[in-house]
């Protein structure tokens, strides 16, 4: 949620969680920042607070991490499976925060 800011204020670069789902939106952040695009740079970071909302609002941040790994998991990018003392969400869970992300059609 912050990305855009970071960059704003001097940060070299940024490792958003939402990335790993997301790329391209991030990759297009970063080289409106480069333009100095600021109301571009703005627009990506909008488009990825959303997709951030869709695992994290609400949630813990292990809830959160394991949303996150569903979305992943559903790219093709890995399992969904948690760590202890981490655990995994509900299969119903899980389907609404694909549908929720999906629903975004980005």
């Amino acid at each position: 949620a912050q990305g855009a800011n970071s960059l704003k204020l001097g940060a070299d670069g940024i490792v958003p969680s939402t990335g790993n789902i997301v790329p391209e939106l991030y990759g297009n952040l970063y080289q409106a920042y480069l333009a100095g695009d600021f109301e571009k740079t703005d627009y990506y970071q909008a488009l990825t607070d959303l997709v951030a909302v869709v695992y994290q609002k609400g949630r813990t941040l292990g809830e959160s991490l394991a949303a996150l790994k569903v979305l992943m998991q559903d790219a093709g990018l890995c399992s969904s499976t948690m760590m202890p003392p981490l655990t995994e969400l509900s299969s119903e869970e899980n389907q609404r925060i694909i549908e929720q992300f999906k629903a975004l059609s980005l």
